[in-house]
């Protein structure tokens, strides 16, 4: 499996739906900030909207971190499939976390990846596809018609495609083998699994408080990047470091970014 752009600091700094940290996840304003941070990647959320738009959101439902219950009193759970794109643009999507983000909005794949044009790598999560069916399909379709994004010799930052599921990225990578994909965990796969994912997978992204120090070596000896998630203090970032991680993912790309110049200058 072919890697991408590592860091030249060790290890690539995924942006955790943005700088959701200091911003409402998911959200322009996040993933300004993390660009502005000088993230690697940023690492989001993708799912299907009732007319099958790929938009990007993180939870299957819309009550946390849009203004659904008020927009739309009577159409609880709010769940995201159940929302025309239509409707989901009418939410807000920045007040919940700070009145000065009022007026953010949920953005489609297609507004995402023009946002982000060649500035940063993109790690997208193909979310929930059990509740999104045909996710992997619609967003193969939709990256086919922006070939900047799927073509390594044109493209100077990397696209990288995740799931908890590993059916979708199956049905995914048979359609579009060249695109790197990750396998997204809460512990790391058993020996045999792992010898299984070795050749098409090309990170491992486990959960950074299941993880344990001989279960990363065996990802990094099976030959496949490292990427735990959700690694937001400075003793779990130089543990990864210690470990070997090919990139963590982090709420903090700024504070990660600074701790990697401090330890590479050290």
């Amino acid at each position: 499996m072919s890697t991408s752009p590592s860091s030249r600091r060790g290890a690539a700094t995924y942006a955790h739906r943005g700088s959701s940290g200091m911003a409402p996840e998911n959200t322009a304003a996040a993933f300004e900030l993390a660009i502005a941070e000088d993230a690697d990647y940023i690492e989001t959320d993708v799912q299907l909207s009732a007319d099958g738009e790929p938009v990007i959101i993180h939870d299957v439902t819309l009550a946390r971190t849009t203004d659904a219950r008020l927009a739309f009193p009577d159409r609880a759970p709010w769940n995201v499939h159940d929302f025309t794109v239509a409707e989901l643009k009418k939410l807000d999507a920045g007040a919940w976390y700070d009145g000065d983000f009022t007026g953010q909005h949920i953005l489609t794949l297609d507004e995402l990846l023009d946002l982000l044009g060649d500035r940063v790598g993109l790690n997208l999560e193909l979310k929930s596809p059990a509740v999104n069916p045909g996710l992997a399909q619609a967003v193969v379709a939709r990256l086919r018609r922006r070939r900047d994004w799927i073509s390594p010799d044109v493209r100077p930052q990397p696209l990288i495609v995740g799931s908890f599921d590993e059916q979708a990225l199956r049905d995914f990578h048979t359609q579009l083998p060249d695109v790197p994909v990750s396998l997204i965990t809460y512990d790391v796969p058993a020996p045999r699994k792992l010898a299984d994912l070795d050749g098409w997978i090309f990170s491992v992204n486990p959960d950074i408080h299941r993880l344990r120090r001989d279960d990363a070596a065996r990802v990094i000896e099976a030959g496949m990047a490292l990427v735990p998630w959700t690694v937001n203090s400075r003793e779990l970032w130089r543990w990864c470091l210690d470990l070997g991680v090919g990139g963590m993912i982090t709420d903090y790309p700024s504070a990660l970014k600074t701790m990697l110049h401090d330890h590479l200058d050290g």
